[in-house]
């Protein structure tokens, strides 16, 4: 294949973000400790300092979006989820269910933050929290048994002795 430049941007967009999910990768597995009582702290100031939570809640956001399109008018069994894009949310979600884990204010984040629609028309003058598409993703099981997996613990993350988000989903 030529190396032309558009390759080359394509091979550096793809280079990009397989580093940048290598990353949210360590640092969910390192905020998982609940040994740690530092990272308590840790986890309080990534949600409330940074907008940690809140992109990566839209990029779940717009990954959700993008497969529930490709999944429109077929049967949930017959969902077929690609191994980048399996990581990429995978990530995402034990990224946000670690950084709200025993954290209220990173479990009020979730409820309170918007995440934007992928398409205008998707809207349909509605608005979804990071929490409602945290629960988007349970119903990409059949594509992505991990993702299952790890959207029941972080979904318990969130809810966990929050009875605003609780009512919420209830």
């Amino acid at each position: 294949e030529e190396n032309t430049p558009s390759n080359q941007e394509s091979s550096d967009a793809q280079l990009q973000k397989s580093t940048l999910v290598l990353i949210l990768d360590i640092l969910a597995t390192s905020l998982g400790n609940d040994r740690e009582q530092s990272i308590d702290k840790v986890r309080l100031i990534l949600g409330s300092k940074t907008t940690l939570l809140q992109s990566a809640a839209i990029d779940m956001g717009r990954v959700v979006d993008v497969l529930l399109e490709q999944s429109s008018g077929r049967a949930a069994r017959e969902l077929r989820i690609a191994e980048e894009e399996q990581k990429w949310i995978t990530t995402l979600v034990r990224l946000l269910g670690n950084l709200s884990f025993r954290c209220k204010q990173n479990q009020n984040m979730m409820r309170t933050s918007m995440v934007p629609f992928l398409r205008e028309e998707a809207r349909s003058n509605l608005e979804r929290s990071a929490l409602h598409v945290m629960l988007s993703c349970t119903s990409l099981a059949h594509g992505c048994f991990t993702l299952r997996e790890w959207s029941i613990v972080a979904l318990r993350n969130i809810l966990e002795d929050n009875e605003e988000n609780q009512s919420l989903v209830e």
